[in-house]
Order: C-alpha cells, then structure tokens, then sequence
C-alpha cells in the first residue's frame, strides 16, 4: 500500500495537479481528523480551482483547529474575496424566511389536502 505525505501533496499542489493533490489532503484529513495543515492545503486547492464554497469551509476547519494562524487567516480572507456567492441577507428577508415562508408552506399544504377530499368527495 503506497503512503501518503503532506509533502507529496505540496509538491502536487505547486505543480498544479490540483485533483491529486486533494485526493491525497482528504486521504490525510480521514486518517487525522485534526489535521489543520491538511484542511488549510485542501482548502488552497479548492480556492485555485475555484470551489470557494468548498474551500470556506476547510479554511474554517483549519482556523479551529489551529485558531489564530496568520496564513490560515490570510487563505480565508482571500477566499472571501474571490467567493462570488456572498450572501447577506436583509433583516426582512430573513423574516420571511424563517417565519413567513413556513406558515405559508403549512397553508398550502391545508389547501391541497382540503382539495383532494373535496375532489374525493366529488367523484
């Protein structure tokens, strides 16, 4: 069975075989879930091949687990920066979302069963 390094993913990962390199810091993150280099590089990769979402939570992974790392920190922000999926929701939409949207999901839900009885009925 071949063994897997961090150092072999580096080198992957610096030469642009970006699939490898990930196949090879999930491989390390299974074996050590406490593995914050791992989660950073992972996250580094995703971020190159631009799975921002991905790699935001790998970034944070690697953040708690080694909290106040400055090149953690600095992959984080900058995968802010390029991530165009920033949500910020508004006080009202996020009203209506939690509270609003399910009243109205659980009334339609009234609604179409009060219409298959009735149609039941019907026939």
């Amino acid at each position: 069975m071949k063994t897997i390094s961090y150092e072999e993913g580096i080198r992957l990962l610096e030469v642009g075989n970006h699939r490898e390199a990930q196949d090879i810091f999930i491989a390390l993150i299974r074996e050590d879930d406490k593995n914050h280099k791992a989660e950073n590089a992972l996250g580094v990769s995703l971020m190159r091949t631009e799975y921002y979402v991905l790699a935001q939570s790998h970034f944070e992974t690697a953040l708690k687990l080694s909290p106040g790392n400055v090149e953690y920190l600095k992959n984080y922000e900058e995968n802010q920066s390029k991530n165009p999926l920033k949500y910020e929701y508004s006080g009202w939409f996020l009203f209506i979302y939690n509270y609003i949207a399910p009243i109205m999901g659980f009334v339609l839900c009234l609604i179409c069963i009060g219409i298959v009885l009735y149609v039941k009925n019907i026939y």
